[in-house]
């Protein structure tokens, strides 16, 4: 991690991002399991997809909330609240053997990561101002780094004890993570909140507003894939249930290593669109080869373009998007970045569900394939006409 401002800071700043590894690892431990478990419980494709679109929905209501009041509720506050709700979406998700219950157990998941516009705006408050977008893309690669945990720790867990397990696993870290989040740093808030005056100018600053749009093209395509429907396709070729997480070992672990580079030098040294371009061609690849691929070995070989092509992708729009705005208006900024890609995280599984019960999985990854395609095309022709510095 970079230099922190002081010594308190640093201590501040490396006690949150073990928070924020603990946060996702229990967010995403059961991830792998919950279309599987769906499916054995007599769910359709349709219904799979609104569950994952409910993880989404609850972020889009509360993003822009939290982004606005921030400051006046606490940013730590926020923080506490959120891996609260965060152990509580995997009980709730324990405590009834039936399909409404992943409903309201991924939208309560959703709430909590509603909080993640406090982590990352608190994390980057214990640095130095000019790395407020270098620090963000950092603390991000902390809930990579809880996710490719989750994922393995979920996979031996399932394996030994069954999928139960997993939900059990991600409720307890998650117990530990709310622990801990009493001894961070931090005000308890008293700043006034951004006014909707403010907030107005906030968003209209070009580079967020483009930031934002291609989150939602991001999101669409890794909620549409790899977050959920190619957990069915694995199913489907013989990958076992077991399985399933070490698949996002081959997603994660290029995506924390490339945004380790991007957040420690490339921001520096390449022009980030190029970055985004590129990462929208990888995902394009990885969709399109997706369904001509037959066996585990092939689907955790293609699954390194999707780690490679989301870091492209949304690691580098997280650190830009904020990088024209000032420190006291970065929360709402944030919370409206955060709310909009949560757009694409609910349309992405509930249109990949449509598209699965009434065309088949392999088209529906085609589809995906075109759209990530389409806007890589888009963004060199954005930047040009919109002037997009």
């Amino acid at each position: 991690m970079r230099k922190a401002k002081n010594g308190a800071g640093s201590a501040g700043a490396g006690l949150l991002f073990l928070i924020s590894i603990l946060f996702w690892f229990a967010q995403y431990t059961y991830v792998p399991y919950v279309n599987p478990t769906l499916s054995a419980l007599g769910a359709s494709a349709v219904f799979m997809g609104w569950v994952g679109g409910a993880y989404g929905v609850t972020q889009l209501i509360l993003r822009v909330p939290l982004g606005l009041w921030a400051d006046r509720i606490g940013k730590k506050r926020c923080v506490v609240s959120g891996c609260l709700l965060c152990a509580a979406s995997s009980f709730c998700m324990l405590s009834v053997n039936h399909p409404a219950a992943f409903l309201a157990g991924r939208g309560l998941a959703g709430a909590a990561s509603s909080s993640w516009v406090a982590f990352t705006i608190l994390y980057s408050s214990y640095f130095p101002e000019k790395q407020s977008g270098p620090s963000i893309t950092m603390i991000n690669i902390s809930s990579q780094i809880g996710q490719i945990a989750a994922f393995i720790a979920g996979g031996a867990a399932v394996s030994l004890f069954g999928i139960k397990s997993s939900f059990i696993m991600a409720g307890i870290v998650g117990a530990i993570a709310f622990i801990l989040t009493f001894s961070i740093s931090g005000r308890s808030g008293s700043k006034p909140p951004v006014s909707l005056g403010d907030f107005a100018k906030v968003i209209r600053d070009p580079n967020l507003l483009l930031c934002s749009i291609y989150s939602i093209a991001a999101q669409i395509i890794a909620f549409s894939t790899f977050q959920t429907f190619v957990n069915n396709y694995a199913g489907s070729v013989g990958i076992e249930t077991g399985r399933l997480s070490y698949m996002y070992l081959f997603v994660l672990g290029p995506c924390i290593i490339v945004g380790y580079i991007i957040g420690k030098c490339l921001f520096k040294l390449i022009d980030m669109r190029i970055l985004i371009t590129a990462g929208f061609l990888l995902l394009a690849a990885y969709s399109f080869i997706l369904p001509f691929t037959v066996n585990a070995r092939q689907i955790f070989l293609i699954s390194v373009l999707a780690g490679i092509g989301y870091s492209f992708t949304y690691n580098v729009l997280l650190g830009l998007c904020v990088r024209d705005i000032p420190q006291d208006k970065m929360s709402a900024a944030m919370g409206f970045f955060q709310a909009v890609y949560g757009i694409g995280m609910t349309l992405g599984p509930i249109a990949m569900g449509w598209l699965v019960e009434y065309y088949g999985l392999k088209t529906g990854f085609v589809i995906i394939a075109a759209l990530s395609l389409v806007t890589a095309v888009s963004v060199p022709v954005v930047r040009r006409l919109a002037k997009w510095q």
